[in-house]
């Protein structure tokens, strides 16, 4: 069969322009450092080097949670020290004040200590980290205490006849902190005694009013329902039983909330602990109101009561420093791990993408030589000369 010039001419051009790629290819990998230049190149390779890009894009997201982790843990840590110091000065306060040797007017210095102590456990109770409340569980915007509201447990007057318990409730809606004397004006139970009001430290009182389980603790005369109530176990009053109900600073906002988040594939770590677990069900909040309030009353019975509430609660806000460090810890290990994963990856991405330069650099080398050879048989079979192009 004769094979014609138009057939061999496009034969050879055509081994021409296979190797004048395959020689620019190379020369491509090499500049670039690259062997992926195209998905045909190896369709195998690019969606195995796209599935190691998306593994790596999930580590560096895991790799800011744990440094925000961090962040919150380590904030959490130095700003419960603080709170510990706070209370261990408490204790010294009220171990000294339990004595008999102490004044009046001691006590009532000591008592402005505490109310400053409590302010400063406020403070650091209100942290923040990136703008954010770190003790408020989920209530990340608004401050964890606020100055105003707080229902304080009332002050049972030591010399009272009722022997039941009292305890203090509600949701305060006033715009300013108060304190209420509840006094018992005719003896009976709780449902026949009567009591009255002042909001003014006794020099004003409301009206008589009936005693019941839980009562609303207002000056009916002089001021408004404000959502004070003050509740009572069984028992009798007997007449000028008094109790003192204070709404101070430091009302919880936050809530119980969890934060949590994920430090790798299948695992997820909590980096907040609440006030509500740290401060108020340890009982630390409600301790130092006692002992201000017990100092307040020069009651040294009443002050030497707290040494055992505060070191209750110091023993659990330790717990909660311990849960913190042990998160720390286990921060480091997860970022340890991170990075040894981060590190295999890379690898694995640069054997699938990085060619082998020595190996492309021979190649080239005969590549060249190959080019050289079917461009000198495509000129020596159709040499080209200006008859061509007349």
């Amino acid at each position: 069969m004769r094979i014609t010039d138009s057939v061999m001419f496009n034969m050879l051009n055509g081994h021409v322009s296979k190797n004048l790629d395959t020689f620019r290819r190379l020369q491509q990998m090499i500049s670039s450092e690259q062997k992926l230049l195209v998905p045909s190149d190896d369709p195998e390779g690019i969606a195995l080097s796209t599935s190691y890009r998306n593994t790596l894009s999930s580590y560096v997201q895991y790799e800011k949670n744990l440094q925000e982790a961090e962040e919150f843990l380590q904030a959490t840590d130095s700003t419960m020290m603080g709170i510990s110091d706070l209370l261990a000065k408490a204790r010294e306060l009220a171990e000294y004040n339990a004595t008999g040797t102490v004044s009046e007017t001691e006590r009532l210095v000591a008592a402005q200590e505490v109310d400053h102590l409590i302010s400063q456990v406020i403070d650091l109770a209100n942290t923040t980290v990136r703008d954010r409340y770190i003790f408020g569980g989920y209530q990340t915007d608004t401050p964890t205490y606020d100055s105003v509201g707080r229902i304080v447990d009332p002050y049972v007057n030591p010399g009272n006849e009722y022997e039941g318990e009292a305890t203090a409730s509600g949701t305060y809606t006033g715009t300013q902190n108060a304190s209420y004397i509840v006094r018992i004006v005719a003896a009976g139970s709780e449902t026949t005694a009567q009591f009255q009001v002042s909001e003014d430290g006794g020099e004003t009182w409301s009206n008589v009013r009936a005693m019941a389980s839980q009562i609303n603790v207002y000056d009916d005369v002089n001021g408004t329902d404000k959502g004070v109530r003050l509740n009572f176990t069984a028992g009798t009053f007997a007449e000028g039983d008094e109790f003192f109900v204070n709404v101070d600073q430091g009302k919880y906002q936050g809530d119980s909330g969890n934060i949590e988040y994920n430090i790798n594939k299948n695992s997820r770590l909590s980096i907040n602990i609440t006030a509500g677990e740290a401060l108020e069900s340890s009982g630390v909040m409600d301790a130092l109101y006692r002992l201000k309030y017990a100092l307040q009353h020069n009651n040294q019975q009443a002050t030497g009561e707290v040494l055992a509430e505060l070191d209750t609660a110091h023993e659990v806000l330790e717990n909660s420093m311990t849960t913190a460090g042990i998160r720390l810890q286990r921060i480091e290990v997860a970022r340890n791990n991170l990075t040894a994963l981060q590190e295999n990856l890379h690898n694995s991405i640069e054997y699938v993408e990085k060619p082998d330069l020595f190996r492309v650099i021979s190649d080239l080398a005969a590549q060249e030589v190959a080019l050289q050879a079917s461009t000198q048989m495509l000129g020596s079979v159709f040499p080209v000369s200006l008859l061509n192009y007349i």
